[in-house]
């Protein structure tokens, strides 16, 4: 396999963050003023969670599964592009019904039809690594890669912040921005392709065994599973248990328009009166703060 140009690298990366930038930007800011516009803000933690929980065991089986899938496509348009594609529009499908919803249900069946085609999405651009760049810069370009996550949680929630108010906008912004950027490196991929008589077998029990890695043969594996799965779990709880501040007479919105949860307000601007509110904590932290995904 011949060394990759550093053109692909920043395609493929940017194609990376457009991907977690449409699976991230309704989760970190959208979704919870959805769920707050439908329920209100007492009911709006609990909803939340229940959408965001749902939707995020659905991704835990359908990316390793569509994963699997890609592994086995025989398409003369590739084993990846058309689970990128597919990945793509069905995701977006998906966030246009939760923009749509006109309850918490139908929000939930348009999350997890999101969550389950964005991971096939996901799934088949991780799979262009081993596919397409060569051991020895494999190291380099998985650590570009881990710097997209952070990179597109920050741009996800400006991005959000500039739709603030019209909340299928800010459902559909991201999907389209990064939907260009996403079809741009699938259209441009020099994709591997699998003959039919190669295709690797599979089957249910065979799947379900791939959810499962003995620590004791894959120890390197497994300790960088367990790290991260702790580092997620404990932003998760944090997150639950530090509950938003708004100040009196504001809500949910207010994280729109201040992505870091610090709303001036007005009582801020008058620090120095005695009689001014101070800020007061609403909720359990899901509709103020959002909730930490979990990526597979």
């Amino acid at each position: 396999m011949d060394r990759i140009g550093w053109g692909f690298i920043a395609l493929y990366a940017a194609a990376y963050m457009a991907t977690i930038l449409v699976l991230l930007a309704p989760l970190l800011v959208a979704l919870a003023l959805k769920v707050n516009s439908l329920v209100g803000i007492e009911r709006a933690p609990a909803c939340l969670a229940l959408v965001a929980g749902i939707g995020a065991l659905v991704a835990m089986i359908g990316n390793p599964f569509f994963g699997r899938m890609s592994d086995r496509t025989s398409s003369r348009w590739g084993m990846r592009r058309p689970w990128i594609v597919i990945g793509l529009l069905g995701g977006t499908a998906g966030t246009l019904v939760v923009a749509l919803a006109p309850s918490i249900p139908v929000v939930l069946v348009g999350w997890c039809i999101a969550q389950l085609f964005f991971n096939a999405l996901l799934a088949a651009q991780v799979a262009v690594l081993p596919d397409q760049v060569p051991a020895a810069q494999r190291g380099m370009v998985s650590g570009i890669l881990g710097i997209c996550l952070p990179v597109a949680s920050v741009c996800g929630t400006f991005i959000v912040k500039l739709f603030a108010g019209n909340l299928l906008v800010m459902f559909l912004a991201p999907c389209v921005l990064g939907g260009i950027v996403i079809l741009a490196f699938a259209g441009t991929l020099d994709d591997r392709r699998l003959a039919k008589t190669d295709k690797p077998a599979w089957s249910l029990g065979q799947f379900a065994r791939t959810l499962y890695v003995r620590p004791c043969t894959s120890p390197d594996f497994a300790w960088a599973f367990a790290s991260r799965f702790m580092i997620a779990l404990t932003a998760a709880i944090q997150r639950g248990q530090d509950g938003g501040e708004i100040p009196p007479g504001r809500d949910a919105r207010a994280l729109a328009r201040f992505p870091g949860g610090q709303d001036p307000g007005p009582s801020r601007s008058r620090q120095g009166h005695r009689g001014s509110p101070g800020p007061t904590r609403r909720g359990r932290g899901g509709a103020q703060r959002g909730v930490l995904p979990l990526m597979p």
